[in-house]
């Protein structure tokens, strides 16, 4: 069972992350520069947090993923 949580969360955060990349790389494309500033410093912590979080799920799936092989 939580290993099954840990899957789809890791997926959920994945897609999450990546989208927000793409839309980073999009706006750098049609405005040629991207200033990212955030006032909200609780918001920036949250932020960290969970790209490390999301870091630590893909780790731990590569390695779980390289040893089946």
């Amino acid at each position: 069972m939580w290993n099954k949580i840990k899957e789809i969360t890791a997926g959920l955060l994945l897609v999450a992350l990546l989208g927000y990349i793409l839309f980073q790389m999009v706006m750098i494309k049609l405005y040629g520069e991207v200033l990212l500033r955030e006032d909200n410093i609780w918001i920036l912590y949250s932020e960290i947090v969970l790209i490390i979080g999301t870091l630590a799920l893909s780790v731990e799936r590569l390695i779980k993923d390289l040893r089946r092989k």
